[in-house]
C-alpha cells in the first residue's frame, strides 16, 4: 500500500513536468496581442499580462531559452464598448523597449532589441509581427537563478495617423526547465519523499 501511495505522488509530480517537457504547444500558446487605439486617439493593446510567457530550451547557435509567441495582430473589428478601435490606414506602429532585464533580448538574429529606446518595425495598419525571444543563458549577466525576465514596452505611431503612443506595459517571460534539469527536480522530490518516511 506504501508503494502504491508513493508511487501516485511520484505520477502526480511528473505530470505537470512531462506536459511541459512535451512542448504542448496548444496547451500554452497565448493569443496574440492585440494592437488598436482608444477613441482619444492614444494607442492600446488587448493582452492578459498577468500571466509570464513561457520559453523553451534551445541550444547550438544560440543557447538558452526561446520563443515568439504571443505576437502582435490588429484589430479586426471596432469594440466601442471596449474603447477599443481597428487602426486607420497609414498606421506605422513601432515597438519601442522601456526596460528590459538582463541576458533577454528580442530578435538576437537580426536587428536585437536589448535596450531602453531600441525599436522595431511591427507594421501598418494590418500588423501581424513575432518578436523572437531569447533569454541568453551565455550572456556574462545571466543569473541562473532568475525564473522571471521582464519587458517593459510602450508602442508609437510614425505613420500619417499619428496616433499617441501607448502606456507602458510589463510582459514577463519564463524559461521551461530543460529535460535533465526537470528530472534532477523529480529525483530530488522522491528522495526528500522517500526520507520523510
Amino acid at each position: 500500500m506504501k508503494r502504491f501511495a508513493y508511487m501516485t505522488m511520484l505520477l502526480a509530480a511528473l505530470m505537470p513536468v512531462s506536459a511541459a517537457l512535451a512542448g504542448g504547444e496548444e496547451e500554452h500558446e497565448h493569443d496574440d496581442i492585440t494592437v488598436g487605439h482608444s477613441g482619444a486617439g492614444q494607442l492600446k493593446v488587448e493582452f492578459d499580462f498577468s500571466g509570464a510567457s513561457e520559453l523553451t530550451p534551445v541550444s547550438g547557435l544560440l543557447n538558452g531559452w526561446a520563443g515568439d509567441e504571443p505576437g502582435f495582430a490588429h484589430l479586426e473589428a471596432d469594440e466601442p464598448g471596449e474603447d477599443f478601435f481597428t487602426l486607420a490606414t497609414g498606421a506605422n506602429i513601432l515597438f519601442e523597449v522601456v526596460s528590459i532585464d538582463d541576458a533577454l533580448v528580442g530578435n538576437p538574429l537580426t536587428d536585437a532589441i536589448d535596450t531602453a529606446g531600441d525599436q522595431l518595425l511591427l507594421g501598418d495598419e494590418e500588423l501581424h509581427k513575432h518578436i523572437d525571444w531569447l533569454i541568453n543563458s551565455d550572456d556574462p549577466s545571466f543569473d541562473p537563478l532568475q525564473t522571471v525576465w521582464t519587458v517593459q514596452f510602450k508602442l508609437l505611431d510614425t505613420g500619417a495617423t499619428s496616433y499617441d503612443e501607448s502606456e507602458v506595459y510589463t510582459w514577463n517571460l519564463t524559461n521551461v526547465p530543460e529535460p535533465a534539469t526537470a528530472m534532477l527536480m523529480l529525483v530530488g522530490c522522491a528522495a526528500i519523499c522517500r526520507k520523510r518516511r
